[in-house]
Order: structure tokens, then C-alpha cells, then sequence
């Protein structure tokens, strides 16, 4: 943990003096000129230099707390457009990558296997004081405990719970605005990917308890907004006013610390398109009145990546999903096919019980089967690609909000998804992914101690289970591995 100085109790250049008196001993200074035990300098006067190249890129203010500093989380981006993270296309019949500019390394492959605080803006909209420093300090410490957990992305739902109106919009915005801004305070900033619009139950509807196939309020439904285009009516508070409001917010569109822009979490065509089918002339619908232009509005919006896909619908017959999605890329205009991302999910399921209970192969070949399709487009143009969720549900369990929901096994899990033998498939490949299930309950959010929130926490089987220190080694262990450490 970084040893902060309070504001105001020494002058910069009396703090940086002191640190560099230290730099022959057992502690080291951070790029705030501050001390941090326990890492010896390979010598003083490369110590002397990195702290004057430090000096010279710290953030302008500090955190709202003291700063938890892992070398797991990255380093500052540089500034400006070089530090936007950027899409490079693969070679032919390759996925590509992601890559970022950052101080003191130049040009960063990104891998990573991030992490999910996805209720964030919610948390401080309803249960920080409205005041602006209780705020940060809820974000600060936030972002203090994802710190611990060595996961240097984190994916938010860039929206309130309830959604439905202007007003939420303009409140998301500037909390999301205060989220990054209280973000590039510190000394290792995280990455976030924004998803714009939630299709499940749970958050980010005007009735969040239930998807958006349900949804009652006119231009709402799922129904409306991929085939009736009321996704663009304005002044409602609907998607394409939130993309030009948040296009306006300065801190949005030059942020390298918005590492892309996400349409849709789970766009669900099930209820949307007959049988799900993607053969059937509404889901060409689908694309042509929502997916692609929305995703040319992202793009026109927004200077990062854009993250699309994870369609639900029928996978029967491959050719269907295959050469429905390629039809769309095929779409795309150059600008938004240079900034893509595509993505998919997978969930295995584990019998209640034992920590050794596991999926059968037969299962986990079905929960595999979309991911294999979706690594295969991705493949195919060239683009990187996102496991935007990985976890592990435990069937038959009774979820407990906050309590224990059945023993995962994710090491099992990962082992199957990830590091299957043989592989077929090719999922090596997959170096950018992020857990769903790792909530955090009770955590302090306040520099007193004295204000605590659930947070990140879906209330589904998924969710690890509070004494589950397997599994969080399982993910400790994974965020280590060579193959999602950015290089």
C-alpha cells in the first residue's frame, strides 16, 4: 500500500527531496513523490532520474484516499490521442489486439482478465452523501479494493438503474465524469470499458426489475428499439441521446482511461425475432434499424474502441449466426470497422455440492458452442476480440444477496474454457476477459469507515460466495498468468 502525505503537510519539492533520500533503502517513491515500502532501486541514481521522469508525470491533485498501489494495475497512459487505447487488426485469419500508449513503455499490448463493478454509478448516485468529496472518496476506495484484487479493467453499465428520463441521463454523465476524473488522480489508473445499454433484468430500464423485453413505458421495449428505431426518438431519455450527451463531456471522448465503448450488455433476440432465427427477415431488421447505426453513432461519437455483438439467438444452424454477423461487419463503414471489438459470454454450470463437482464435457461444449463461433468471426475480420463475461454458475443452489451461494470451482472452470487440450477451437487466443461474481459486501467506502455498500453483486449463483477463497485464488492466480499480463 502507497504511504500518502495529507495535503498541505509537506511542499512537493521538500517530499521529493525526502524520497530521494530514501532511495537507497528498502522503499521506493511513487510517481506522487511518495514513499512506498518494501522494492529496493536497482541503484540511486536510476532511482534519481525515474523519480525526476515521476515528478514530471504525476497527476496534477491525489486521490480522495490513500492509494492502494499494485504493480498488476497499469501504469498512466500518455497524454492526449496517443494515449487512447487502439484496435489492431490481426494478421489474415487472426484476431487482433489491443494496444495503448503508456508513460515510460511506449506502445502496451493489452491483455488483461479484468473484473465487473458494473453497478458503480448507481452506488454513488444513491448512496454516497450528495457532496462531491463523499463521492470521491466511495470511488477512491471502490477502486482501492479492484486494486487488491490485481484486476487492472473493470467493466460499469454507463448508466443509472433506472433510466428513462433526461434527468438520468445528465446525472449519469456527471458521474461518470467525477468516476474518471477521481480515476486519473491516481497513480495507476484503471481502464474502464462503458456499456451503454443493458438488455437484462436488474439495471438500466426505466422497470429495471425486468428486461427489456418487458419493458412497459412507451419506446422502450426491446421491440421498439431494434426494429421500431425508438432508440433515436429524443428527449426521452433513450440511446442516442446519451451518445450525444456523453459525445459533449470533454472527459468522455479524450479519456485514455475509457478503454472502449460497449452498445449493448447481452442483446437478446429471442422475444425480438421469431424462433430467434436469425434467417428471418427481422433480424436483418435489427441491424439495419439499430446495431449498425448505432454502432456508427458510437463511433462517430467517441475516439476509442467500440465493443458490439454477444447476440442471443438461435445458433442453429451455424451458418446462420456465422453469416448474419458477417453481414454486418460487412456494414460497418472503415471509421467503426477500425475501432471494433467483438464480443461474447459463457457461463459453465457446476452441481451443489463438493468442490469437486464439475460441468460434464457435453455442458461445457454447450456452454462453449456461441464463444467458438463468435472467436471464429473475430477471426475472420481481423478484430480483437473481449470475453466480456466469464463465470460459473452453480445449479440447484438458493442465492443468497451477499451470502454464500454454493462452493464454485473455477479453477475447473478456467481450466475447461480457457485452457482446454486439446483445443480446437483455438481459445488460446483469448487474452482480454473479465469475471462476473466477484462482488464486494459490506466494503467501507468512506475515509471514516463509517459508510459500507454492496457492490458489483448480481444476487444470482454466480456470485462467489464471501468465504469462497478458492475461487478468488482461482482468479488471483489467473490475473498473474503470463497470458492475460499486459506486455
Amino acid at each position: 500500500m502507497a504511504v500518502r502525505r495529507e495535503r498541505g503537510f509537506l511542499s512537493k519539492r521538500v517530499w521529493g527531496l525526502f524520497c530521494t533520500a530514501l532511495l537507497a533503502s528498502d522503499v521506493h517513491c511513487t510517481p506522487h513523490g511518495e514513499p512506498v515500502a518494501g522494492a529496493k532501486t536497482a541503484s540511486s541514481q536510476t532511482g534519481e532520474a525515474q523519480l525526476e521522469r515521476d515528478f514530471q508525470e504525476r497527476p496534477l491533485s491525489q486521490p480522495a484516499c490513500p492509494e492502494i498501489i499494485d504493480p498488476a494495475i497499469w501504469p498512466r497512459a500518455e497524454e492526449g490521442e496517443k494515449g487512447l487505447a487502439a484496435a489492431v487488426p490481426g494478421s489474415t485469419g487472426a484476431i487482433g489486439h489491443l494496444e495503448q500508449r503508456m508513460i515510460g513503455k511506449g506502445a502496451v499490448k493489452l491483455r488483461f482478465f479484468g473484473t465487473h463493478v458494473f453497478d458503480l454509478l448507481d452506488k454513488l448516485h444513491n448512496e454516497a452523501e450528495p457532496k462531491e468529496q463523499s463521492q470521491r472518496e466511495m470511488i477512491c476506495h471502490i477502486l482501492n479494493r479492484v486494486a487488491e484484487r490485481k484486476a487492472p479493467v473493470i467493466r460499469i453499465w454507463g448508466t443509472l438503474k433506472r433510466t428513462g428520463t433526461t434527468d438520468e441521463i445528465e446525472k449519469a454523465r456527471t458521474l461518470l465524469a467525477l468516476l474518471l476524473d477521481e480515476n486519473a488522480r491516481r497513480t495507476r489508473p484503471f481502464r474502464f470499458i462503458v456499456t451503454l445499454q443493458n438488455h437484462q433484468a436488474g439495471y438500466g430500464h426505466p422497470s429495471p426489475e425486468v428486461p427489456l423485453d418487458d419493458q412497459t413505458k412507451q419506446g422502450f421495449s426491446a421491440k421498439d428499439m431494434y426494429l421500431n428505431e425508438s432508440w433515436k426518438k429524443p428527449n426521452i431519455g433513450q440511446l442516442a441521446d446519451r451518445i450525444q450527451q456523453y459525445s459533449e463531456t470533454g472527459i468522455f471522448t479524450s479519456s485514455p482511461y475509457i478503454l472502449a465503448w460497449e452498445l449493448v450488455n447481452e442483446l437478446d433476440l429471442f422475444r425480438v425475432i421469431p424462433g430467434g432465427s436469425l434467417a428471418h427477415a427481422a433480424a436483418e431488421k435489427v441491424a439495419s434499424s439499430f446495431v449498425i447505426p448505432a454502432a456508427e453513432q458510437m463511433a462517430a461519437a467517441f475516439k476509442q474502441p467500440i465493443v458490439i455483438a454477444d447476440i442471443r439467438a438461435s445458433l442453429d444452424p451455424a451458418e446462420n449466426y456465422l453469416q448474419w454477423s458477417g453481414r454486418l461487419i460487412d456494414q460497418l463503414s472503415p471509421a467503426a470497422r477500425k475501432r471494433l471489438i467483438w464480443t461474447s459470454h459463457v457461463y459453465t454450470e457446476k452441481s451443489t455440492g463438493a468442490l469437486s463437482g464439475t460441468a460434464s464435457p457435453n455442458a461445457v461444449d454447450k456452454a462453449t458452442l456461441k464463444l467458438n463461433r463468435d472467436l471464429r468471426i473475430a477471426a475472420r475480420f481481423q478484430t480483437p476480440f473481449l470475453l466480456g463475461e466469464i463465470g460459473e454458475h452453480v445449479r440447484d443452489s438458493n442465492p443468497v444477496f451477499c451470502g454464500e451461494t454454493g462452493v464454485h470451482n473455477l479453477s475447473a472452470s478456467f481450466q475447461s474454457v480457457l485452457f482446454p487440450s486439446p483445443d480446437p477451437a483455438g481459445r488460446a487466443v483469448i487474452e482480454n476477459a473479465l469475471f462476473w461474481g466477484e462482488g464486494h459486501c459490506n466494503l467501507p467506502v468512506d475515509n471514516a469507515g463509517s459508510r459500507r455498500v454492496h457492490i458489483g453483486v448480481g444476487g444470482d449463483s454466480a456470485d462467489l460466495g464471501q468465504s469462497e477463497t478458492d475461487a478468488l485464488r482461482a482468479i488471483l492466480a489467473l490475473r498473474e498468468h503470463r497470458r492475460f499480463v499486459a506486455q
